[in-house]
């Protein structure tokens, strides 16, 4: 069963989550749409299994979407190309040096930048440390550990563990 054979009565719930924002984004009121689901007169599980499809054809037109944005990535690439080889062929016929076409104008223009190599954590320590800039983040793994230990008292740092649930639908 696809979406389009699922009841008249689910297409109040499709166009409620069809609707966008002016900034493309989907608007999901989630009060009206469980006041929807209530108002329907079928039992739990007819509703869960036409909520599971409307879900799974959401999730096929997100691999279309997917597919799309991977196809127009590899075509935008391969302008990017085309307009680099123009850019060589360009600057090989101007061989360094400007010229005026009266239509545009070719000239050259310097620049620096610092090309830093690859470098292992060896060759980084010789490095002058103000040449370095240091990120710093949290090893949630280690900090999960050390709660579960009851090593810490991480409310003093703003820490939650969380305990997520998921639904699984096979």
């Amino acid at each position: 069963m696809r979406t389009f054979d699922i009841k008249t009565e689910y297409d109040a719930l499709l166009s409620m989550m069809e609707e966008v924002d002016e900034n493309g984004e989907f608007v999901n009121d989630e009060a009206a749409l469980k006041e929807l689901m209530d108002e329907l007169n079928e039992s739990k599980g007819d509703k869960l299994d036409a909520l599971e499809l409307i879900k799974r054809d959401y999730e096929a037109k997100q691999e279309a979407v997917k597919a799309e944005i991977d196809r127009l990535t590899k075509r935008k690439k391969s302008f990017e190309n085309q307009a680099d080889k123009l850019k060589a062929l360009q600057e090989l016929l101007l061989n360094d040096e400007g010229f005026d076409t009266g239509r545009f104008k070719f000239s050259y223009r310097k620049s620096e930048s610092v090309k830093v190599p690859e470098l292992d954590n060896f060759e980084m320590s010789r490095m002058p440390k103000e040449w370095i800039i240091t990120k710093y983040q949290f090893d949630k793994k280690a900090i999960k550990e050390a709660i579960k230990k009851s090593e810490i008292d991480y409310s003093e740092y703003g820490i939650e563990l969380v305990t997520n649930v998921s639904l699984q639908v096979r």
